[in-house]
């Protein structure tokens, strides 16, 4: 437990769920296990994840390694920015979207000379990609979520195939599988996730 930031869970669960913890009659380690954050009196994988004081300390590997390269393919030594970006999920994700964001051109797009321009990606599709590739990755696999940013697309690219019996063809129709439920039941109540 030492590993626990139990000011940022307090504040993340008064926030999620509408009340105190001081108000419920449950000890911190009994509502921690029942929500799936601790088992045995350890941390899980997501509340590590999610909650932990260091998570890249203990698992390294669950980070997220932006590239942006110069030009349209993957060269080792022809890259303009790169970043290692680790933590908690959620400072993950707001720290891989403002890589994204400070490495993307700003374009008129039919503007007046003089107006701000507006981001070659929007903001909004760039965020769920990486919302997905975080709630979504296989973290049973020891790798880093990869982001490539090229000067004609985006990549990400997240450990892990589609979940059991799921195919594109049923994600074209709706059909989905969450892989982390606990992550995810957490990061989609958050304002900035």
């Amino acid at each position: 437990m030492q590993d626990f930031d139990t000011d940022f869970f307090l504040k993340h669960y008064e926030q999620y769920y509408k009340e105190e913890i001081k108000q419920l009659e449950i000890p911190l380690i009994k509502l921690l296990t029942n929500i799936r954050l601790l088992r045995e009196e350890r941390l899980t994988l997501a509340g590590l994840l999610l909650f932990g004081r260091n998570p890249g300390r203990i698992r390294p590997q669950f980070s997220i390694k932006g590239t942006v390269f110069d030009g349209n393919d993957i060269s080792r030594y022809d890259f303009k920015d790169k970043e290692d970006i680790t933590g908690k999920l959620i400072d993950q994700f707001n720290q891989a979207k403002f890589f994204v964001k400070r490495n993307l051109r700003l374009i008129q797009k039919n503007r007046n000379f003089n107006a701000p321009g507006i981001l070659e990606i929007p903001e909004d599709a760039f965020s769920e990609i990486i919302a997905n590739a975080i709630v979504h990755r296989n973290y049973y696999i020891n790798a880093q979520i990869q982001i490539y940013l090229f000067d004609n697309r985006l990549e990400i690219v997240s450990p892990g195939n589609l979940p059991n019996t799921i195919t594109e063809e049923n994600i074209k129709f709706g059909v989905h599988i969450e892989r982390n439920p606990t992550i995810l039941s957490f990061l989609e109540k958050d304002p900035g996730f």
